[in-house]
């Protein structure tokens, strides 16, 4: 499905897993080339389209299937009984990476993936009905899988707000409107918009800030702790598409290191190890490369079994 970051888009991915099938999200603000090259790799049965992107949608279906909108479905029907239609070990997610090695790959995530993941979620997070969490990241970026799924599959409500429309001060007082308590902004962004704020500004509902995607380093955290309640915390967390969640550290508005920002603690499941050339074990201080072992990874790249 291609769609701006809005309710619809949480409604998309829903609905295509609910139906069985293997959801491929695409963000429109993404160069339409780049959208071809992952269609001819990745070729869809249906292309779903918000009315925002239906321009687009139409243009990237023509050779490759029919395109429907969102909108035009309707929420007045009467939903379909709910069927058990996947096994744990079927694929539900499609994410291409950004192509740092020359040419985009396919990352396949799988329901037992997933669901892990939400399952971490609750654990650091503590998500409960009571909390109200933020959505920022377009679901074309799996950081943006925990944020929908955890959410949701524990019963909290969730916040869409489109950073690029909306800007800094929209961001200020959507907060406080909304009575975020859980709130996971991209760092860079993060970063940018605490330097924006007038020293007053506190965000009292907000119990748990997590970041993720770039390095924290510790004047990102005295800014937090400025303007966010004594009681909140931060999670300086780590992960990739392949992998998920790696490590995650919890940190306190009082507890702030001066010289860095340490990565925490391998996450349940999870079992990091620095290997040598030789594929061996390395003991503290080595320089090696950093290997993961757990059930519950990526299941490897879109037809590319190598």
């Amino acid at each position: 499905f291609v769609c701006e970051i809005s309710p619809w888009m949480v409604v998309a991915s829903l609905a295509i897993l609910q139906a069985g099938k293997i959801q491929l999200p695409l963000h429109p603000e993404q160069p339409l080339k780049a959208h071809q090259q992952t269609l001819r790799q990745a070729p869809p049965q249906l292309l779903l389209c918000s009315h925002l992107a239906r321009d687009q949608g139409i243009e990237l279906a023509g050779p490759y299937c029919r395109c429907e909108s969102l909108e035009e479905f309707g929420l007045d029907q009467d939903p379909s009984p709910f069927e058990e239609v996947n096994e744990s070990s079927d694929p539900c997610t499609l994410y291409f990476t950004s192509g740092s090695t020359g040419c985009p790959k396919g990352v396949i995530k799988s329901h037992r993936s997933l669901l892990h993941r939400c399952w971490l979620g609750g654990q650091h997070d503590q998500i409960s009905p009571a909390d109200r969490q933020s959505l920022l990241t377009h679901a074309s970026f799996a950081s943006s899988e925990a944020d929908i799924f955890a959410t949701l599959l524990h019963g909290a409500c969730l916040c869409v707000f489109d950073i690029a429309r909306h800007g800094l001060a929209g961001f200020r007082d959507w907060i406080i409107q909304e009575r975020i308590s859980l709130l996971h902004p991209p760092v860079l962004f993060f970063r940018k918009f605490l330097q924006s704020l007038q020293d007053h500004v506190c965000f009292d509902t907000v119990r748990l800030v997590a970041l993720a995607g770039e390095v924290v380093v510790p004047p990102d955290l005295a800014a937090w702790a400025r303007h966010f309640p004594r009681h909140c915390q931060l999670r300086h967390r780590f992960s990739c598409t392949e992998t998920a969640l790696l490590t995650v550290a919890h940190l306190n508005t009082w507890d702030r290191p001066t010289e860095r920002v340490p990565w925490g603690r391998p996450v349940a499941d999870k079992i990091l190890e620095i290997w040598g050339p030789e594929q061996q074990r390395l003991g503290p201080g080595e320089v090696g490369e950093l290997v993961v072992r757990s059930a519950y990874l990526a299941d490897g790249y879109w037809q590319c079994p190598e």
